[in-house]
């Protein structure tokens, strides 16, 4: 059987591991996707490119006996048994199951199956459910291994004009009844919501940890069951302190502020999704995950911090603002550092004072210098500045004027 080389833009390729599967290879509907695996002889596979013709831009390849992109024979496979889809926020290839007799399966390094309780999705990517079975009680008539070549991410950023449809599979278009691809995800129930436990948060850390202290590290992860980028704080029992008197201290501190965090949304407080493990040796606080940081965005537009103060600081103040209003202290010294020591926040100085009563708060630098325009705090709670930095450039109103 003829075939080419791995096509410029597949993500991955379909290795057969059973007979079944190779003959899927072979089959005459499927010899437009046909590759040489590289570094593998002249073993054949199925490539899963971006290119693929779909009714969903999400959607990368369809798997079934009918009427999908690569076709599998057989009366117990399903018309669609499955299909490879994108998530559209972050990028991440997903693998769902389409057949309500759940006969698919993954397996392999690091796997996280399909599980009861679970939607029937999954994260595939490379060292992470790199095998798939599906059909059959024990879900294997065909196997096949993800032999991965690109990264779907770096992929998406490089290449925004990726020929969606232009190379399709020549014997078929998506007829119009049938059934989309897109699933809705499910949001993870909050703490302090009552009824069923939700599963346990699957997750795979990506990198380094991303902070850490004396008895907590925080990680960038996936969630391995929605393809969602999440930052996971972990808290751990310090050595010599007993179970009892570890909870009782989580209970009265961390674990209020979390309930408190559950309750509030704030375009700049990160997204609180969850937290698990209050009885036991760790803790985990799953926030939500936003691409970049503060540096790179200086970088951007030419190295000139102040023109980025001008943009952050108020929705920084704001952020805080929020935080106090629902009693949870700030307790990042970096905000007081950068007052005391950088010129381009010099007016936030009277937030950097050493005395904590003579200390101004985010809701007064608010009224300052905005005009009140972003406060969570009411405006008549707001006390008036005991002494005053530098003016206004432009000045502003009081906090007087500002409540009538």
């Amino acid at each position: 059987m003829p075939f080419r080389g791995t096509h410029p833009l597949a993500l991955f390729s379909l290795k057969p591991l059973n007979p079944r599967s190779l003959e899927a290879v072979k089959h005459s509907q499927n010899s437009h996707l046909v590759s040489k695996l590289p570094g593998d002889g002249e073993a054949p596979g199925l490539d899963v490119v971006y290119d693929i013709r779909s009714q969903s831009p999400n959607t990368l390849a369809t798997l079934g006996r009918s009427d999908t992109d690569i076709i599998l024979e057989g009366s117990i496979i399903g018309r669609v048994q499955c299909s490879f889809e994108i998530n559209p926020d972050t990028k991440v290839v997903m693998l769902y199951d389409r057949l309500n007799a759940q006969t698919n399966q993954v397996s392999g390094a690091n796997a996280t199956p399909f599980e009861h309780g679970r939607p029937r999705r999954v994260v595939v990517q490379r060292d992470l459910n790199t095998i798939v079975g599906m059909g059959g009680v024990a879900q294997n008539l065909f196997q096949f291994e993800l032999i991965w070549h690109k990264d779907p991410i770096e992929m998406f950023v490089n290449q925004q004009d990726i020929p969606w449809g232009q190379e399709g599979n020549p014997r078929l278009a998506r007829t119009e009844d049938e059934q989309p691809t897109v699933l809705p995800l499910q949001r993870v129930t909050r703490v302090h919501a009552s009824g069923q436990l939700n599963p346990v948060i699957r997750y795979r850390e990506i990198g380094l940890p991303v902070g850490s202290g004396q008895f907590a590290t925080v990680h960038k992860c996936i969630n391995t069951d929605s393809g969602d980028f999440m930052a996971v704080k972990i808290l751990k029992r310090p050595p010599g302190k007993s179970q009892e008197v570890w909870r009782a201290e989580l209970h009265c501190t961390v674990k209020n502020e979390v309930e408190t965090l559950s309750r509030i949304n704030h375009p700049h407080i990160v997204e609180y999704i969850t937290s698990e493990g209050w009885g036991g040796e760790e803790v985990k606080i799953y926030m939500g995950l936003n691409e970049g940081t503060l540096g790179p965005l200086v970088q951007s537009i030419g190295g000139d911090p102040a023109s980025v103060a001008t943009s952050v600081f108020p929705q920084m103040l704001s952020a805080l603002d929020c935080l106090a209003h629902n009693g949870i202290v700030h307790r990042d010294e970096a905000v007081l550092e950068a007052a005391r020591n950088d010129p381009t926040v010099s007016n936030i100085q009277e937030m950097a004072e050493p005395d904590p009563s003579q200390r101004a708060s985010a809701a007064q630098m608010l009224v300052k210098w905005f005009n009140g325009n972003g406060l969570s705090t009411p405006p008549n709670q707001v006390p008036a500045l005991d002494h005053q930095g530098p003016a206004p450039t432009n000045p502003v109103s009081t906090a007087q004027d500002f409540m009538n």
